[in-house]
Parts: structure tokens; sequence; C-alpha cells
């Protein structure tokens, strides 16, 4: 199966310049699943200044309404949603209505309303079976049914401050599950990549400026960034 995960530069709080810097690497990628990280459109919240939840909010219709994604291909997308009152941070699978809300949402994240998912979604795309994990669920990963599964794909935010740490827990997680992670994330003032593909619990891909990494779950790479 063919992934790209899309790692922009984005500014925060910007959503029209995000959507049009999202929409230009959605029409580069190669691969039939497009990935991106937690916050992709906004920022992380749990990292800004100001929280105001209703400024991270964007719904799945103004996806729907605002990306376009190319034939035969579909794009997993994290975002705040709102619907009647109840605010989840989710992943959603475009075009189509399969969302992933996140189970563990962080300390502040709940203080601002936001509110845990009910269950992990299992997704069948492609002739693949796999789950989405969104940032702090990979702490709670063993709660999470994984036989069966193909890959794990964990949307996630890394800063210099906790990318050591939560990359070690992955990669551990990783060799002790057996089990193949992909990671998204993005880079903004307080981000700074590192999307990743875990393959037999070592790093085998990685890019840490702004593009596109390209991932084919059925090649046997040779480990190595």
């Amino acid at each position: 199966m063919q992934i790209s995960i899309i790692q922009p530069r984005i500014l925060r709080s910007d959503t029209d310049h995000n959507f049009a810097i999202i929409q230009n690497m959605i029409n580069l990628c190669t691969g039939s699943l497009i990935v991106t990280a937690e916050y992709i459109l906004t920022g992380s919240i749990v990292l800004s200044d100001e929280r105001n939840i209703e400024d991270y909010i964007v719904n799945q219709d103004v996806l729907d309404r605002r990306l376009i994604i190319p034939a035969n291909k579909k794009l997993l997308i994290n975002h705040l949603n709102n619907e009647n009152g109840q605010i989840t941070n989710c992943a959603s699978l475009l075009p189509g209505n399969i969302v992933q809300e996140k189970l563990f949402p962080d300390e502040t994240e709940i203080q601002l309303g936001i509110r845990p998912g009910k269950e992990s979604i299992l997704f069948m795309e492609y002739g693949k079976k796999f789950r989405t994990l969104i940032c702090m669920d990979m702490k709670y990963a063993k709660k999470i049914d994984i036989s069966e599964l193909d890959f794990l794909i964990w949307m996630y935010h890394f800063t210099e401050s906790n990318y050591e740490n939560k990359m070690d827990e992955a990669l551990k997680f990783s060799k002790e599950n057996r089990i193949d992670i992909i990671i998204s994330s993005l880079i903004t003032d307080k981000n700074n990549g590192h999307s990743s593909y875990i393959k037999n619990g070592k790093i085998n891909k990685s890019i840490l400026d702004e593009g596109i990494l390209e991932i084919d779950t059925d090649k046997k790479y040779i480990c190595g960034i």
C-alpha cells in the first residue's frame, strides 16, 4: 500500500494559508492514502498562548467544501469538530464519513471542552487494516486491539523537547508488539517535523524539512533515515 504523509510548514491560526499549502501538497502526493499530522490546519491549541477553542474548530463540512481530493485517493486529516455542541479531536477519512475521535485528550483539551472518543475504529482501505492514534493515544496504545493489523497510524506534532522520549515510546511499542507505525508530524514555530515510518521496530524513513514522506508498506526497506 502506498501512503503519503504530508509535512507542511503552517502558520498558527491562519487556516486560509494552511488550507492552500495542504491542498498544494495533496496534489503532489503519489500515495493512495494521504495522511496529515494532528492540528494540521491551525497548529496545536495545547502549545498556544491564546486558547479560544472556536478559533480551532474546522468542521467536516468545511473540509468537504475546501479540499479537493484526487480521484481514487483518500485523505486522513486531523481537525477539531463540533457536532451539536460536542467538540472532539478527530481524524476524518475523506471522502466519506469514517471518523476516529481522539480517545485520550490532553489535560488542556479536556479543560477546553474537548471530550474523549468512545472507541477505536478499524480502518480497512486498499486491502489493509489499520487503526489511527492521535497524540496521547499512543501512551495508552496497549488498551487498543492491534491484532491482525497491518500497521498503526499515529498523528502527532513533535517538538524539540518531546521528540526523543516520544519517538522512543513509539519504537519500543513497535518492537514489543511487532507492529509497524506510520507517524505524521508538521512544522511550525514550535514543531520540528520528524514524520517517520517505523518498520520492524526501527526508523526506516524520516523527514525533517517541509515535504512529503512517501511510503510503500509492502516494500522491504533497508533500515536508515
